[in-house]
């Protein structure tokens, strides 16, 4: 490769240093500075693919990398120096510049230490913590790496600990923004040892970066991969299987650590840590066995009887530190005390209230989740309504059973993995629409729930009831009649087909400023919200309920999201209730215009959003219930608000049209 071809000579190649089907690295000099460098170099007619669309994709990627990178400016993210295209001899060039590490990678460090076996605790943290705060660093700019592993972490030397270098992330190759637009053909891309189950059918969200540096800790704290065999039983095992916990392979780890890694390596990204860098900061803790009294990630041991709640604190809040009182539901109160420099989505295990039961009035454990309600400065701040932090409930070692999710038949699998080896053994790139199309149809219908309950003011703090649930979510044709299917007791007050206006009840109808429209089509009420970053919904202007169920049925027709809102006593404070086509659902208080809002409810129900289903909320007492297909999914405990309009909405977060519609809605007075 003719290296001295770029630039007018300006580098000099002294000699490969690696290759791969994209392209070669060389080890050259730049002779302008005269320092060392690492050039990766892409011609056409040095890919073997069968046809030009490939060539043009491995183009396509190398040039994406290239862009990717340029945005980064972290410590421990890989610089950009140069990136270019030139023709040389009729051959067009593809190149990127970056500074050369002579020690290599972490997976040939980790092969050549003297000592073999699993590492130190803390050379384990010193390592996870710099490999996820270059992930975090890519993640809060929307990009998800999808190839987290040693060998894509370079080293370098570090003066003040040599036998502890630091690392610097590369290969951003197969790198793509978490928000991208989705086809209907998925590539899957990886390498089979540290694949989330997600990643097997081309789904990368900022999760499955989280899952792999899950696997990479496990390694080095064990010595030896959870997942291990072919790659079709690589690919089973990721999807259907639990690994050991580490404590039972490394007698000094404690179990406190199983409870990491039994989040972290969950099945679905939605019940991994909020983000990686909280799992970096669980892991840290338990590992170390921190000492503190007060901050913990995860419930140092499994707890059954943990009390959990959120509370929401300002930003000033949460950096100089401040002081709570929470009224549990027995009417008992604690006082809590939030340290300074609290982040957003931090899980403080504090002392609860004790109590006078046989165990001698021992005190359970209050699990405090901490929203930072400011969104600029909030540590994983979202665009306005854009959507709430998955928060972490009751986790323990998950057992084999504890997700019935049928995966791939074996012989679907088998066809994969004949597909993947006739592409490369590596890593796996090849399109699966026949996998997506096969779990789709296999997965059985469950809910799963973690309630939260937000504190959102001193003097109206309220504490959780915990609902965990796996039932059906079955399409339920909605009744005719009058009676109140969510209680005993009721009046019916609202029934409208949603066909028109002439009830009365001053359904907003229109196209706002920005293209949102609600309007009646002739046969329901529509929903459409045109573009990404903000929120529009469509309220019975002519409503206040106080004391009530309200059901809707709901298609969405496009978008992320669809939902209802209820207690809608003034314009900008409500409660909203959403359900994701990921199948994810949220309760919301929204207190405020443009706020993030704070999540009393989180888990997920299988639907499938594009068919009509029947949700619903009871509001009662200070008691909010919230029903999929008049199916009880979630509880909580919050007195907020107690009455207001009711509307209904839909919303996107990947720049397509949202649109839904809404039908029969109903209102029974309790």
């Amino acid at each position: 490769m003719q290296v001295e071809a770029l630039q007018d000579g300006r580098y000099r190649s002294l000699h490969p240093i690696g290759s791969g089907s994209m392209g070669e690295v060389y080890l050259a000099e730049d002779m302008r500075i005269r320092r060392q460098v690492a050039i990766k170099v892409i011609r056409s007619e040095a890919i073997v693919y069968p046809d030009r669309s490939n060539i043009d994709d491995a183009a396509r990627l190398f040039e994406q990398e290239a862009r990717t990178i340029a945005i980064f400016n972290h410590p421990n993210i890989l610089p950009l120096y140069d990136f270019g295209e030139e023709k040389s001899n009729g051959v067009s060039l593809m190149y990127m510049v970056m500074p050369f590490c002579a020690d290599g990678t972490l997976a040939t460090w980790l092969r050549q230490r003297s000592n073999a076996g699993p590492l130190l605790p803390e050379e384990t943290v010193h390592f996870i913590t710099q490999a996820a705060g270059a992930l975090q660093h890519a993640h809060d700019r929307q990009i998800v790496h999808r190839d987290v592993k040693p060998s894509n972490f370079l080293i370098r030397s570090n003066g003040e600990d040599p036998n502890r270098p630091d690392l610097l992330l590369a290969d951003f190759g197969i790198a793509r923004f978490a928000a991208g637009t989705t086809n209907t053909s998925r590539t899957i891309r990886g390498t089979p040892t540290y694949m989330a189950p997600e990643l097997w059918s081309g789904v990368p969200v900022p999760a499955s970066d989280q899952y792999a540096l899950a696997i990479m800790a496990y390694e080095m704290l064990v010595g030896t991969s959870p997942f291990q065999g072919s790659l079709e039983h690589m690919m089973y095992q990721h999807i259907h299987e639990q690994p050991r916990p580490p404590s039972q392979l490394n007698r000094n780890l404690s179990p406190d650590v199983d409870t990491v890694f039994g989040i972290a390596l969950a099945k679905r990204p939605e019940d991994r840590f909020m983000n990686i860098s909280a799992f970096a900061r669980a892991l840290q803790q338990t590992v170390l066995h921190s000492s503190t009294n007060v901050e913990h990630t995860v419930e140092a041991t499994p707890a059954s009887n943990a009390i959990r709640a959120t509370l929401a604190i300002s930003t000033t809040e949460a950096i100089h530190g401040t002081s709570r009182t929470l009224t549990l539901p027995n009417g008992q109160q604690v006082n809590v005390s939030i340290p300074a420099g609290t982040t957003n989505g931090q899980i403080l295990r504090l002392e609860g209230p004790s109590t006078s039961s046989a165990r001698g009035g021992s005190a359970d454990a209050l699990l405090l989740t901490i929203v930072v309600t400011d969104p600029r400065d909030a540590a994983d701040s979202r665009d306005a309504m854009g959507g709430a932090p998955t928060m972490i409930g009751s986790h323990s070692w998950p057992s084999s059973t504890r997700a019935n999710r049928q995966g791939l038949s074996k012989g679907m699998t088998v066809l994969v993995i004949v597909l993947a080896l006739l592409l490369g053994a590596g890593s796996v790139a090849f399109f699966a629409p026949f996998l997506l199309k096969n779990n789709a149809a296999s997965n059985t219908p469950t809910t799963t729930t973690n309630v939260h309950t937000a504190n959102t003011a001193p003097t109206s703090s309220t504490a959780p009831t915990k609902t965990s649930a796996t039932i059906p979510a079955q399409t339920v044709v909605p009744s005719t009649n009058s009676q109140n299917p969510y209680a005993n007791s009721g009046t019916l007050v609202l029934d409208d087909q949603l066909l028109d206006n002439s009830k009365g009840y001053g359904w907003l109808t229109g196209t706002n400023q920005r293209g949102a429209t609600c309007e009646f089509r002739g046969d329901g009420y529509y929903s459409t919200q045109p573009a990404q970053g903000f929120f529009h919904s469509c309220p019975a202007n002519n409503t206040d309920f106080r004391n009530f169920a309200f059901e809707a049925q709901m298609t969405l027709i496009s978008g992320d999201y669809a939902g209802i809102i209820f207690c809608n006593a003034t314009a900008d404070s409500y409660y909203l209730f959403r359900i994701g086509v990921d199948g994810s659902y949220s309760l919301l208080f929204i207190p405020q215009a443009n706020s993030d809002g704070v999540p009393l409810a989180t888990g997920s129900v299988s639907v499938n959003l594009f068919q009509p289903n029947l949700i619903a909320a009871v509001v009662s007492g200070g008691v909010i219930k919230l029903y999929v297909n008049r199916q009880l999914i979630t509880s909580v405990n919050d007195s907020t608000l107690s009455h207001g309009r009711i509307a209904v909405f839909s919303w996107n977060a990947t720049g397509n049209t949202a649109s839904a519609v809404f039908r029969n809605a109903k209102v029974w007075a309790l």
